[in-house]
């Protein structure tokens, strides 16, 4: 998920910055040798726009990371339930005799596999 957004925001952020700079600008007028020299520039407000498009992005990304559920690290309830053999922690792979699917109903280890 962060680099989803990293790259969503790498790729969208420069977009929206540059059409907010481009629409709002002010101009500054120079005179060299004589003749007067027009020079436009994006203004104050495009920057203070830019920041708070930044910060209300920065807040929805805050409160959906807020709402994804964390990977958690911990003990395999299936498992530590049963009371059989060492309780492997999540992230770990299973060995095949602990897996439910490889046993009988009996609790014993089913070789149909």
């Amino acid at each position: 998920m962060n680099t989803l957004l990293r790259n969503l925001g790498s790729s969208v952020g420069p977009v929206i910055a540059t059409s907010i700079m481009s629409t709002y600008k002010a101009s500054t007028v120079f005179q060299v040798a004589g003749v007067y020299l027009v020079n436009f520039f994006p203004s104050s407000t495009a920057f203070n726009y830019v920041f708070a498009v930044g910060i209300i992005m920065s807040i929805l990304n805050a409160l959906v990371a807020l709402g994804i559920r964390n990977y958690r690290f911990g003990q395999r309830r299936d498992v530590a339930e049963e009371g059989k053999g060492e309780v492997p922690t999540i992230g770990t792979p299973i060995p095949r005799a602990m897996r439910k699917e490889d046993r009988n109903a009996d609790g014993t280890l089913s070789h149909s596999r």
